[in-house]
């Protein structure tokens, strides 16, 4: 842009002078042809003729003279500036070349759409800036907070995703125990139960300890008299990875009534994180409660996280929930959840659009949950959570009633009902036996 300034200054300079060499020229022009006229109307002069007949050509040499030296004028002073300015050869140069631009090229600049008066680009901007809410987001209200970490949300959960494919268990993996059975692990998992709830442990370190004790004895046989060293090692193994204080391990020694020493301890703690190749992160049932709590606006409903824990902690008792991913189990947990406290709509675009799942998939696994439920009313071999989740400070939320029409969706356009096998129909109450008929 100065390049192009200078030029054009330096231009007018040069037209200036030669319109003032021009001026001269006219003005000395004028002169003699009025002297001329003057010296042939005089009648006194009688070379007035002569003196006519010469003007015209000494008038011409003159003005030639003139317009020589002008020229010279002005090449001296193009001479100075180039003196003073050394980059005006460059730029005069750049300015030819630019000039010598293909003829038939067309120029841009011309095509350009014209500006709307008043419309300033400030204005241009937020229009095109402007972003349309997301409405499944439940996260922007948290933006502020440096724990909920809203910026990594969406990269964490995919990843639990991926993981979560590694926390499926082969549901029938106790057929390849020779010594051991479902019946003992149930036994095992109630005890567990209990010694989590008297060392006031933390609800994650239960279910992680859950994840490790199925997939060491998926892969690995293990004798009767070793059963509960397994799952002791195993809760000792998830309070290190989640607790702050974690037990020592003369309380799990004492816990166990001396059944094992510490030698024994630290011996199948070495084996199972051998085993288990020392992963210990994979994402469990607590991974998602939260957050599909959140996506449902419960997640200050006391009452409903502790009906969701429930369930939860009851899916570990049955060796067909294996089958099921935490994300699975969790999602149907809530829906069943919102069905028992009767809330409406159980289920929405927005969990659905968060969990993944649509309410038609998960009516299997919500069936179990209710038949576990039922079943931990009837029977006592669930006695540890029943009785954990009975107490005030759990809400009482097994004591929430289960009615016959508690899983119909009409909404969803299908019916699920209930039936029992005739010789199983107690009045007033269901049996475990239960069969689902999709109407």
């Amino acid at each position: 842009m100065n390049r192009g300034i200078r030029n054009v200054r330096q231009k007018n300079k040069g037209e200036a002078e030669r319109a003032s060499c021009e001026d001269k020229v006219s003005s000395r022009e004028l002169r003699h042809r009025a002297r001329a006229q003057t010296k042939g109307a005089d009648p006194l002069n009688p070379g007035s003729i002569e003196s006519q007949q010469e003007t015209p050509g000494s008038l011409t040499s003159e003005i030639d003279q003139i317009e020589v030296e002008a020229t010279v004028v002005v090449q001296e002073q193009t001479k100075r500036d180039d003196m003073n300015n050394p980059t005006l050869d460059a730029e005069n140069s750049d300015t030819s070349q630019n000039s010598q631009q293909d003829p038939m090229e067309i120029s841009t600049d011309a095509m350009q759409e014209p500006r709307v008066a008043g419309e300033s680009e400030e204005a241009n901007s937020t229009i095109v800036d402007v972003e349309l809410p997301d409405p499944f987001d439940i996260d922007s209200k948290d933006a502020g907070n440096q724990f909920a970490v809203t910026e990594y949300l969406s990269d964490i959960h995919r990843m639990l995703r991926v993981n979560e494919e590694r926390c499926i268990i082969d549901q029938n993996y106790m057929s390849r125990q020779p010594d051991i059975n479902a019946r003992m692990r149930v036994i095992l998992n109630d005890w567990l139960i209990e010694v989590h709830l008297k060392f006031k442990l933390r609800q994650e370190t239960l279910y992680l300890c859950f994840q490790l004790i199925d997939r060491f004895l998926s892969s690995n046989t293990v004798p009767r008299q070793s059963l509960q060293l397994v799952g002791m090692t195993g809760l000792m193994l998830a309070s290190k990875y989640e607790e702050i204080y974690p037990p020592e391990i003369r309380d799990y020694i004492y816990i166990c009534d001396n059944a094992y020493t510490r030698d024994q301890i630290l011996k199948m703690e070495q084996t199972m994180l051998n085993k288990l190749n020392y992963t210990l992160s994979l994402p469990t049932c607590w991974s998602w409660m939260k957050r599909f709590a959140k996506v449902a606006h419960k997640e200050n409903d006391l009452e409903f996280f502790h009906l969701l824990s429930y369930m939860i902690e009851l899916s570990y008792f049955q060796m067909k929930m294996l089958a099921y991913r935490p994300s699975m189990l969790v999602a149907a947990s809530v829906c069943f959840a919102k069905k028992m406290l009767k809330e409406d709509p159980e289920w929405s675009e927005m969990l659905q659009h968060h969990t993944g799942y649509e309410v038609q998939n998960m009516i299997p696994c919500m069936n179990d949950l209710r038949g576990l439920i039922l079943q931990a009313k009837n029977e006592t071999q669930y006695k540890a959570v029943y009785k954990k989740f009975s107490h005030s400070k759990y809400s009482q939320v097994c004591c929430v009633p289960t009615s016959w029409n508690l899983l119909t969706n009409k909404s969803a356009g299908h019916e699920i009902l209930y039936r029992s096998h005739p010789r199983d129909v107690v009045v007033g109450d269901l049996s475990p036996s239960l069969v689902a008929v999709y109407l």
